[in-house]
């Protein structure tokens, strides 16, 4: 919505893809999407969170739409269906700065 009040058309869709290449190209894959997250092996059916290393069972854990890391609820953001480490990769890449660091002048 913020961007079609302030963009043209052609102009916003570059800016999606700009955002979307960057973030792509920042974020490792870290598993396949589908491939199951690591097992326990001191249980019979629980699974390691791949960002806190605890162990729940499958229906407790989401996989990242993103990185692939399989997450708990408390390693989780539910705003753009992705882990906590991707979500720090968003925030950073669409985070603006209002007062930027004034570059040195060189003598």
């Amino acid at each position: 919505m913020f961007l079609k009040n302030r963009f043209p058309a052609s102009e916003q869709k570059e800016r999606r893809d700009n955002l979307y290449s960057r973030l792509r190209g920042d974020i490792v894959t870290m598993r396949k999407q589908g491939n199951f997250p690591e097992k326990d092996p001191s249980t019979f059916s629980k699974y390691y969170c791949d960002l806190c290393n605890d162990s729940f069972p499958l229906n407790e854990i989401k996989q990242c739409t993103l990185c692939g890391r399989w997450a708990c609820s408390s390693c989780w953001t539910q705003d753009f269906y992705v882990c906590n480490s991707c979500n720090g990769v968003i925030k950073l890449h669409t985070m603006t700065f209002k007062n930027p660091v004034p570059e040195e002048k060189e003598d």
